[in-house]
């Protein structure tokens, strides 16, 4: 099967909180992978396709950091696990080291 990612992901832990225009609640799920153009998280709810959202990624284990806010980002699949939805995430533009210096340096290490 042909690798269509134009980045490498990679494994790391932590929580994210999901808000999206209009909703009434942040959805929160855990970090799977980051590269600098997505995410994939697990959360208990279904996640609809081309939705926008504004994300809230809380690492773990990474003090330099720890807390990033106000990613935008959209909704490119929501699959159905067991017990969970595997969502994957694309920045609405690509992690930079301008943007986001240091989660840049760990992604390109």
């Amino acid at each position: 099967m042909e690798e269509r990612r134009k980045h490498p992901r990679i494994p790391m832990t932590g929580w994210v909180e999901i808000s999206g225009q209009g909703w009434n609640e942040t959805i929160n799920g855990y970090i799977s992978n980051v590269s600098i153009g997505g995410i994939a998280v697990y959360t208990k709810e279904f996640l609809p396709a081309e939705t926008y959202v504004i994300l809230s990624l809380h690492f773990f284990g990474l003090r330099e950091m720890a807390f990033i806010k106000g990613l935008p980002g959209r909704i490119i699949s929501s699959v159905k696990l067991d017990q969970a939805f595997r969502t994957g995430i694309r920045f609405q533009k690509p992690i930079t080291k301008e943007s986001e210096p240091v989660l840049f340096s760990f992604l390109t290490r």
